[in-house]
């Protein structure tokens, strides 16, 4: 049996970072191959990089445009992949090296497309471009995270937790259950409103100006962002299922007991500097974690998997209630 599973862990590495590259190499070779067949359309110099004001302010060749394309793409995917690969989140990183290959692909060709037929210097529509290459980039990071994610059934625990962990005395039949919001940042919280009002307000003023492309662009890349702010408002429940947390409908954590081995409290949790960020996050030390202010938090311990880690108040409560319940379960 533990020959079985480390040549299926091995497998698992290898696709996770096989995968992300040939989504790449793919996207690559369509825009090489999409611009070299529009080379006898192009003006003798293109358009490569834009101001402020939308204005080109970069001219290339076709060739230095479809070398930097290349080169630029391969780069940030292998960056992006050995910096997943390091933090022990691959899963997650390979998908999002994937789309930003993709994105990069995308880019160089679109930026080609838009100047096809001119016989003089153009200034082609950044928004257009812009909004297919994000899509492109979302799609192809969502197929490539399917592709490597974990598939079958999650490692079950066989061991009850440590006589030393904290439980919940006389609950070994009394129906038991945690319910708390995640404790919320008011940073968070401030930027927040600020996304949810500035960036319609942008958006707004660029349509108005006439440029809807852009206001779409715009809009497309606050609702990416808002996603982890969103995240700020999930409610956590522990009973006889396990450890969830939903919000806005969307469940977006989900530990089946028979998964959990024990729970413990983190005395200090940094949403950046453990993780990275805000939201659903991979840490740089192989946790996942819901994690959306600083402060104490709940430390779930999982059968042959990485903990998560969840920032709550009263975690002391809720690892308790876990390792309760964890211990009925094996019992």
């Amino acid at each position: 049996m533990t020959q079985v599973a480390t040549r299926r862990h091995e497998a698992v590495a290898v696709r996770t970072w096989l995968v992300p590259l040939l989504a790449t190499a793919a996207c690559l070779a369509t825009s090489v191959y999409l611009q070299w067949s529009w080379r006898d359309q192009l003006p003798a110099r293109i358009a490569t990089h834009f101001g402020a004001d939308g204005r080109p302010d970069g001219w290339s060749s076709l060739n230095g445009n479809i070398t930097f394309t290349v080169v630029f793409g391969t780069l940030m995917t292998i960056f992006m992949l050995g910096t997943g690969l390091l933090v022990h989140q691959g899963r997650q990183m390979g998908g999002v090296a994937a789309g930003t290959g993709a994105f990069i692909a995308a880019l160089g060709a679109g930026m080609v497309s838009t100047q096809r037929g001119a016989t003089a210097q153009t200034e082609p529509q950044v928004g257009p471009m812009l909004f297919t290459a994000l899509g492109l980039a979302l799609a192809v990071g969502l197929l490539v995270w399917l592709a490597i994610r974990r598939r079958g059934p999650e490692p079950v625990a066989h061991t009850a937790p440590p006589t030393t962990a904290p439980t919940i005395a006389g609950a070994q039949t009394a129906r038991l259950s945690w319910i708390r919001p995640l404790r919320r940042s008011r940073g968070a919280l401030v930027a927040s409103v600020l996304l949810g009002a500035v960036v319609p307000i942008m958006a707004l003023c660029i349509a108005a100006a006439g440029d809807w492309w852009m206001a779409a662009v715009l809009l497309l890349i606050g609702l990416v962002a808002f996603v982890p702010i969103g995240m700020m408002w999930a409610v956590v429940t522990i009973d006889h299922r396990g450890v969830q947390a939903r919000a806005l409908g969307i469940r977006w954590m989900n530990i089946p007991l028979e998964t959990v081995t024990s729970a413990e409290t983190v005395k200090l949790v940094s949403p950046l500097g453990d993780f990275g960020g805000w939201g659903v996050r991979g840490g740089f030390s192989g946790d996942r974690g819901l994690v959306t202010s600083e402060g104490p938090g709940l430390r779930i311990h999982r059968a042959e998997q990485s903990d998560w880690v969840i920032t709550v108040d009263d975690a002391e409560r809720a690892a308790a209630v876990v390792n309760t319940l964890v211990a009925r379960a094996q019992r």
